[in-house]
């Protein structure tokens, strides 16, 4: 199924193409920059954010915790090693198996 996302960039397109067919030379330039900024909008909204532990979508990539299972969010894999350490030096742990 088709999102939002795909409809603006469908739209972005078809308009696009439309400025460039009626505007002359000026309308092609003008043609290419519609098509080209609706095509970056609508990509940024068919991005769609979902918490790795129960698959719900997030209301945007800067949520940290998951409202639905209360899972940490992490967005790369330095954020993660970070707040583990962080966990296991309060903790005492070396990290090493005794």
């Amino acid at each position: 199924m088709f999102g939002v996302g795909c409809l603006v960039q469908a739209l972005s397109l078809a308009v696009g193409f439309v400025i460039g067919a009626l505007g002359g030379a000026a309308g092609i330039v003008l043609g290419i920059i519609v098509a080209l900024a609706g095509l970056g909008w609508g990509s940024q909204l068919a991005v769609v954010w979902l918490c790795g532990n129960c698959k719900n979508k997030l209301a945007s990539r800067n949520v940290k915790v998951c409202p639905t299972c209360s899972a940490r969010l992490f967005r790369n894999r330095r954020e993660w090693e970070a707040a583990f350490s962080a966990a296991r030096a309060a903790s005492g742990q070396t990290g090493r198996a005794t």
